[in-house]
Protein backbone atom coordinates (compact mmCIF):
# COMPACT_ATOMS: atom_id res chain seq x y z
CA UNK A 1 0.00 0.00 0.00
CA UNK A 2 1.54 2.89 -0.81
CA UNK A 3 1.66 6.10 1.92
CA UNK A 4 1.12 9.49 1.36
CA UNK A 5 0.91 12.98 3.49
CA UNK A 6 -0.98 15.81 2.92
CA UNK A 7 -0.12 19.12 4.84
CA UNK A 8 -2.10 22.08 4.94
CA UNK A 9 -1.42 25.48 5.46
CA UNK A 10 -3.43 29.12 5.85
CA UNK A 11 -6.45 28.20 6.98
CA UNK A 12 -7.10 25.47 4.29
CA UNK A 13 -9.24 22.30 4.21
CA UNK A 14 -7.41 21.03 1.42
CA UNK A 15 -3.50 20.49 2.13
CA UNK A 16 -0.56 20.01 -0.47
CA UNK A 17 -0.37 16.43 -0.52
CA UNK A 18 2.82 14.02 -0.79
CA UNK A 19 3.90 10.54 -1.44
CA UNK A 20 6.21 8.56 0.46
CA UNK A 21 9.12 6.83 -0.57
CA UNK A 22 11.31 4.37 1.73
CA UNK A 23 12.70 6.98 3.08
CA UNK A 24 11.40 10.64 2.44
CA UNK A 25 11.04 13.87 4.13
CA UNK A 26 8.14 16.63 4.11
CA UNK A 27 9.02 20.19 5.27
CA UNK A 28 6.04 21.32 7.72
CA UNK A 29 7.43 23.86 9.55
CA UNK A 30 4.55 26.28 9.82
CA UNK A 31 1.80 23.65 9.15
CA UNK A 32 -1.77 23.96 10.83
CA UNK A 33 -2.43 20.05 10.15
CA UNK A 34 -0.83 17.46 9.21
CA UNK A 35 -2.39 13.97 7.96
CA UNK A 36 -0.58 10.80 7.38
CA UNK A 37 -2.52 7.86 5.21
CA UNK A 38 -1.16 4.62 5.68
CA UNK A 39 -2.96 1.74 7.95
CA UNK A 40 -2.62 2.38 11.63
CA UNK A 41 -0.71 -0.92 12.39
CA UNK A 42 2.07 0.28 9.84
CA UNK A 43 3.03 2.39 12.23
CA UNK A 44 5.49 1.39 14.29
CA UNK A 45 6.88 4.21 16.47
CA UNK A 46 7.83 8.22 16.84
CA UNK A 47 10.46 10.02 17.57
CA UNK A 48 11.72 13.52 18.16
CA UNK A 49 15.17 14.37 15.91
CA UNK A 50 16.24 17.93 16.63
CA UNK A 51 13.69 19.70 15.15
CA UNK A 52 12.35 17.08 13.29
CA UNK A 53 9.94 14.28 13.91
CA UNK A 54 10.26 10.90 12.48
CA UNK A 55 7.60 8.34 11.82
CA UNK A 56 8.89 5.27 11.28
CA UNK A 57 6.49 2.29 9.71
CA UNK A 58 6.78 -1.73 10.66
CA UNK A 59 8.32 -2.13 6.61
CA UNK A 60 11.41 -0.06 8.14
CA UNK A 61 10.72 3.00 5.55
CA UNK A 62 10.25 6.33 7.47
CA UNK A 63 8.92 9.81 6.81
CA UNK A 64 10.83 12.87 8.29
CA UNK A 65 8.68 15.66 9.13
CA UNK A 66 11.06 18.22 8.79
CA UNK A 67 10.53 21.50 11.18
CA UNK A 68 7.33 19.75 12.89
CA UNK A 69 8.87 20.70 16.65
CA UNK A 70 10.59 24.26 15.70
CA UNK A 71 7.25 25.91 16.77
CA UNK A 72 5.80 27.34 19.92
CA UNK A 73 3.18 24.91 22.10
CA UNK A 74 0.26 26.41 20.65
CA UNK A 75 1.59 26.53 17.03
CA UNK A 76 2.01 22.91 16.49
CA UNK A 77 0.32 21.36 13.37
CA UNK A 78 -2.54 18.68 14.78
CA UNK A 79 -1.29 15.39 13.39
CA UNK A 80 -3.72 12.38 12.04
CA UNK A 81 -3.29 9.16 10.74
CA UNK A 82 -5.94 8.64 7.89
CA UNK A 83 -6.25 4.23 8.10
CA UNK A 84 -7.71 3.83 4.57
CA UNK A 85 -8.35 -0.25 5.36
CA UNK A 86 -10.50 0.60 8.59
CA UNK A 87 -11.80 3.63 7.17
CA UNK A 88 -10.96 5.55 10.61
CA UNK A 89 -9.11 8.83 11.03
CA UNK A 90 -7.39 9.18 14.14
CA UNK A 91 -5.65 12.11 15.81
CA UNK A 92 -2.13 11.88 17.08
CA UNK A 93 -1.84 12.46 20.72
CA UNK A 94 1.69 12.56 22.18
CA UNK A 95 2.18 12.21 26.07
CA UNK A 96 5.50 13.98 25.75
CA UNK A 97 7.69 15.76 22.93
CA UNK A 98 7.72 19.92 23.63
CA UNK A 99 8.60 22.32 20.92
CA UNK A 100 12.57 22.76 20.63
CA UNK A 101 15.12 20.51 19.09
CA UNK A 102 15.92 17.65 21.34
CA UNK A 103 15.74 13.78 20.77
CA UNK A 104 13.99 11.34 22.01
CA UNK A 105 11.52 8.31 21.78
CA UNK A 106 7.96 9.80 22.03
CA UNK A 107 4.92 8.32 23.68
CA UNK A 108 1.38 8.63 22.04
CA UNK A 109 -2.05 7.53 21.34
CA UNK A 110 -4.04 7.17 18.43
CA UNK A 111 -7.50 8.45 19.52
CA UNK A 112 -10.69 8.53 17.01
CA UNK A 113 -11.32 12.18 14.95
CA UNK A 114 -14.48 13.41 15.27
CA UNK A 115 -13.60 14.72 11.64
CA UNK A 116 -14.72 11.17 10.45
CA UNK A 117 -13.09 9.61 7.62
CA UNK A 118 -12.26 10.70 4.21
CA UNK A 119 -12.46 8.59 0.97
CA UNK A 120 -10.38 9.94 -2.18
CA UNK A 121 -7.65 11.13 -1.04
CA UNK A 122 -5.33 12.08 -4.46
CA UNK A 123 -1.85 12.87 -4.40
CA UNK A 124 -1.15 15.94 -6.27
CA UNK A 125 2.48 16.50 -5.74
CA UNK A 126 5.82 14.09 -5.04
CA UNK A 127 8.06 14.09 -2.00
CA UNK A 128 11.19 16.15 -2.78
CA UNK A 129 13.56 14.06 -3.81
CA UNK A 130 12.87 14.58 -7.36
CA UNK A 131 9.46 12.53 -8.71
CA UNK A 132 7.33 13.81 -10.58
CA UNK A 133 3.43 14.83 -9.78
CA UNK A 134 1.27 11.67 -8.59
CA UNK A 135 -1.97 10.63 -10.54
CA UNK A 136 -3.87 8.31 -9.43
CA UNK A 137 -5.26 7.90 -5.50
CA UNK A 138 -5.61 5.18 -3.29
Amino acid sequence: MKRFVEVGRGGSSKGKSYTLSKTSTVKVKGAEWIKIVSEKSDVSSMEKHEGDLIIRFSDGSLVRLEGYFLCSTDDRADISIADPVAKQNLDVAFSDGSCGPGNEMLAYSLEPSNDGYVSGFLPVAATGIGLGPILGGV
